[in-house]
């Protein structure tokens, strides 16, 4: 039997995960859809690593939530998405800054796993912006 560890921040996620294992990094979206009417769509940003045979290390960070009623958008659509991508980017430069190689990937997980949210500490969402800034002093591009 496989152990998933889940981790709180990918900042612990990288210290207990060595750059020497491969990393696999992917946007998800998860679709839900209520018998409401209600449709909830998630992006989270994954990342998995296996540094021991039997275990698999992951972080799993929200970073965009658009809700609709009736195929109407209860939210910026748009902007959620760029936010999304932004935060993408900011991931993907702090895996490299750390020396993680990555490649673009999903992972299955079995479905009595259920897999845990965890966040960034160098990522901040700023509303006015609609995105995400860097809290470490260091900027994309």
């Amino acid at each position: 039997m496989t152990l998933a560890v889940g981790y709180v921040t990918i900042e612990g996620w990288g210290k207990a995960v060595s750059a020497e294992y491969d990393v696999y990094a992917a946007q998800l979206l998860e679709s839900h859809m209520y018998m409401n009417g209600m449709q909830e769509k998630r992006t989270h940003l994954v990342l998995v690593s296996q540094p021991i045979d039997d275990e698999v290390h992951y972080c799993r960070i929200p970073v965009g939530i658009t809700d609709s009623l009736m195929n109407e958008s209860l939210v910026d659509k748009l902007a959620v998405e760029r936010a999304a991508k932004q935060a993408w980017i900011f991931i993907t430069e702090w895996l490299a800054e750390n020396h993680h190689t990555w490649k673009e990937a999903v992972v299955g997980i079995p479905k009595d796993i259920v897999p845990l949210d965890g966040r960034a500490d160098f990522l901040v969402y700023q509303p006015k912006l609609k995105g995400y800034i860097r809290m470490d002093g260091k900027s994309s591009g």
